[in-house]
């Protein structure tokens, strides 16, 4: 797709010339012809001085029109090149794709994506680096993208080399009176898909060590939604997910406190420290933790999440509570 040469901008003043000299010639030839002067008469006839008033009047309409008109051109003809020009070094694959399949444009972007020369992708079919797409069903995303106008899917490209790599595809229909092309924009999603896998493990161990953590942890949205609870808690309270889906359920069964009271903390206050508090385990025994919650990040969906972390001071009040009576024994036995 060639820039269009450069416009010159001295042509309005050309044609203007041009307008105005063999105008003036005309009608001083045609006085001479009709006879009303000769080559030597001075001054011109009246008729011949007239006409010359008319084309030198005209003639400089006619500049301010051209000068019009040549701007005009000339910022459309700029429009075009920075259009074609972006186009061009587009970080995206951009492709012309003809209702048979064949290419008829493509960026430098397509062409390094592809591993192929611009002469040999143009000579390439759309069946060329999509080894997957039947001729069936090229009709009929052609036909589906006719009739929508736009279309966005998911495929799986090949190289030059034979590497193949998934790709994001969005296809536009282009129409230029009776030509027809589709103008697609290829991204390469392999380095994003690798990003994803590895944030997908990264998840799965960090909640993998959160439900083997040897404390009691639980992680919860910020409106109250369960998400993870250890199995040290579960252990611990007696209470599982099923159990207690939501805070609120836990809270109440654990008689720690209101739904109400908590969710004013989460507003108010990023780091919450409960402290000690007794929990009512679920086979009706009273265990001490010591609570604390954190925020965590934010889900998918724009939730704040939060981990909830206890540590089971039970059996240590306990000693405690002992080793306290028996000093007093002690004291009185001295």
């Amino acid at each position: 797709m060639p820039w269009s040469s450069k416009l010159d901008s001295r042509v309005p003043e050309r044609i203007t010339t041009l307008y105005v000299v063999f105008g003036a010639a005309w009608i001083y030839v045609s006085d001479l012809v009709e006879g009303g002067a000769s080559f030597h008469s001075f001054p011109p006839g009246v008729q011949t001085i007239k006409g010359l008033g008319f084309v030198l009047a005209t003639g400089g309409l006619l500049y301010l029109l051209l000068v019009r008109v040549f701007a005009r051109l000339r910022r459309s003809q700029l429009a075009l090149q920075m259009t074609q020009f972006v186009t061009d070094h587009a970080s995206e694959a951009v492709l012309w794709i003809e209702p048979s399949g064949g290419f008829r444009y493509a960026n430098r972007a397509a062409c390094s994506s592809f591993g192929h020369t611009e002469t040999q992708l143009l000579a390439l079919t759309i069946f060329d680096i999509d080894h997957d797409l039947t001729r069936q069903e090229w009709t009929s995303l052609w036909r589906d993208l006719e009739e929508r106008g736009t279309l966005r899917l998911e495929r799986v490209h090949v190289k030059r080399d034979g590497a193949r790599f998934p790709v994001e595809i969005a296809s536009n229909y282009v129409r230029f009176g009776t030509d027809v092309v589709a103008c697609v924009f290829i991204r390469d999603t392999s380095e994003r898909r690798r990003m994803e896998e590895a944030l997908r493990e990264s998840e799965e161990r960090l909640g993998r060590a959160m439900y083997e953590a040897p404390f009691p942890v639980m992680l919860h949205a910020e409106d109250g939604s369960i998400l993870l609870l250890s199995r040290t808690w579960t252990e611990r309270s007696g209470y599982t997910a099923e159990d207690i889906p939501t805070v609120e359920q836990w809270l109440e069964k654990s008689g720690v406190g209101t739904w109400a009271a908590m969710k004013e903390k989460y507003r108010l206050a990023t780091t919450f420290d409960e402290g000690t508090v007794q929990i009512k385990a679920k086979n009706g025994t009273t265990r001490e933790w010591v609570l604390q919650s954190s925020p965590l990040g934010a889900l998918p969906d724009g939730r704040r999440m939060l981990v909830t972390m206890a540590l089971d001071s039970t059996e240590r009040s306990a000693l405690m509570r002992q080793y306290m009576q028996a000093q007093k024994m002690e004291a009185v036995g001295r």
